[in-house]
């Protein structure tokens, strides 16, 4: 018996215990997970004993609702396994750990947490994301690397984390197929118009790093991660007003083998772990429709004129082209039309320009100066003024009643001033809605300088406003215009 105990005491010592054999075991959230090899075969389902993956590598895990991930992880080590310091690859695993930061020396584990799959949504959230910014103070220990602290206001630590500034686009990746659209912050844009701008703005404050990797290159660094973010929610209407908080724990696993840098990928997985907040969508589409509510200006009354009958397309046509106009400004032209005999007219935004001169084209050489009633420039719209009576003008149609397929003809003066009151004829090819605003499809021929115009239905009255069309190699026949239910909402137009 003393021989036996001896011998076995030597065994631990010397490490040659049956901890060399013993295989990790993968742990998910949620459980359940099906494993499966490379070519699709069911291993088994989480928790899942890697010693019953006989020879393989490399996993695929799946689980409805959430996104397939495959994973590679180390085998026929003599030193004991643990998961996920196994791990070989695993791209941005996030992991819910269970000793991170740890203070002995036993190994890490946790559970890798699955990703959530989107259904696809029609109407996804445009938002712009500010520069991070760090607010941890310098002299606070962030991390460590093969053991040795690093401090955030250390020499060398942009080394190792990089420039918050120098974020490129792969840190968007996570919002690919989501509900979120999401561009950088550009505080440069001076668009005329904020149509095509991000209503809300996502600035995250990080306020807390921890990380303790190992390896000898950079690309070999391998480890826990950990990033606490405030993710500040304003509107571009008032950047500097915070109106929501939404903190967020993210926590992954580096693997080796990785170029990133590592801020960008504590980012990359911040914005994955934000993604999975179920409430998120709701919260920012009612702060979008809230900042939009608020474009809305006082009600104007305007006295407009009953719709007429036409006993045809070329008589129709013939009635109201007087009531569309060139719109000019110092910068360039477009289009506009008549919806009140005593001078009233619809045009986009982004077509004066904010122009201080602003002249009304009639006709064939009849200039007017006008004056700006109303914007709305985050649905591109203007609302001018003439000093001028019994005009043509043109009535409105109830958006509701349109379907695709319907035709249209759109008016306006497309690319030169010399051809004012251009009729062109399309279909409606569906309705859209982008960056909270309601769109027409149609493929009606749309060029620059129609912008402005009218989108014309078969009684002669106006269903939307020409807006804008997609450019592009090959690409022909997709142009939007605001509907008239939106116009008149937005710009809180009363017709009488």
């Amino acid at each position: 018996m003393k021989i036996s105990l001896y011998l076995l005491c030597l065994l631990i010592v010397f490490g040659f215990t049956n901890t060399a054999a013993q295989t990790p075991t993968l742990t998910t959230i949620p459980i359940g997970v099906s494993v499966n090899d490379l070519i699709g075969s069911s291993l088994g389902t989480s928790p899942f004993d890697f010693k019953n993956a006989k020879e393989n590598t490399e996993f695929v895990l799946k689980k409805e609702g959430y996104e397939p991930l495959t994973i590679s992880i180390e085998k026929g080590s003599k030193k004991p396994l643990s998961f996920p310091e196994n791990l070989n690859s695993c791209g941005e695993c996030l992991f819910q750990f269970a000793n991170f930061p740890k203070t002995g020396k036993e190994p890490y584990a946790g559970s890798l947490k699955m990703k959530k799959k989107f259904d696809e949504v029609e109407n996804s959230i445009f938002i712009a994301i500010d520069t991070p910014k760090v607010v941890i103070p310098n002299d606070r220990e962030i991390g460590k690397v093969n053991g040795n602290s690093w401090k955030m206001g250390a020499k060398d630590i942009h080394w190792l984390l990089g420039y918050p500034e120098n974020m490129n686009n792969q840190v968007f990746s996570p919002f690919e197929n989501s509900f979120l659209e999401a561009v950088f912050l550009d505080i440069k844009d001076s668009s005329i118009t904020n149509l095509y701008k991000p209503k809300i703005i996502l600035k995250p404050i990080i306020n807390e790093m921890a990380f303790d990797l190992n390896g000898k290159l950079y690309r070999d660094y391998s480890g826990p991660v950990m990033l606490k973010i405030e993710w500040n929610i304003t509107t571009i209407k008032d950047p500097k007003k915070i109106l929501a908080i939404i903190p967020v724990t993210t926590t992954f696993w580096r693997t080796g083998q990785n170029y990133k840098i590592l801020l960008h990928q504590m980012m990359e997985a911040a914005h994955a772990e934000l993604l999975q907040n179920d409430t998120l969508h709701g919260f920012l589409a009612k702060l979008e429709n809230d900042y939009l509510q608020s474009t809305i200006g006082p009600p104007l009354k305007i006295k407009t004129e009953k719709a007429l009958s036409f006993s045809g397309t070329k008589e129709m046509l013939k009635a109201i082209t007087p009531a569309v106009v060139t719109i000019e400004n110092p910068d360039g032209f477009g289009s506009g039309f008549i919806i009140s005999k005593d001078g009233y007219i619809l045009t986009n935004h982004h077509v004066i320009k904010g122009a201080k001169e602003i002249l009304v084209k009639i006709g064939s050489d009849k200039k007017i100066s006008a004056e700006v009633v109303k914007i709305n420039s985050d649905f591109d719209l203007a609302l001018l003024k003439i000093k001028q009576d019994n005009l043509s003008c043109i009535t409105f149609e109830n958006v509701s009643t349109l379907e695709a397929g319907d035709e249209v003809w759109a008016i306006g003066t497309p690319l030169d001033r010399k051809l004012g009151q251009t009729v062109t004829k399309g279909i409606i090819s569906g309705f859209r809605m982008w960056n909270g605003v309601h769109f027409i499809q149609s493929d009606v021929s749309i060029n620059s300088g129609n912008s402005g115009g009218p989108l014309i239905n078969e009684k002669g009255e106006v269903i939307g406003i020409a807006t804008l069309k997609y450019f592009g190699k090959g690409v022909e026949g997709i142009g939007f215009g605001i509907p008239t239910s939106e116009i008149l909402k937005m710009m809180n137009l009363q017709l009488e």
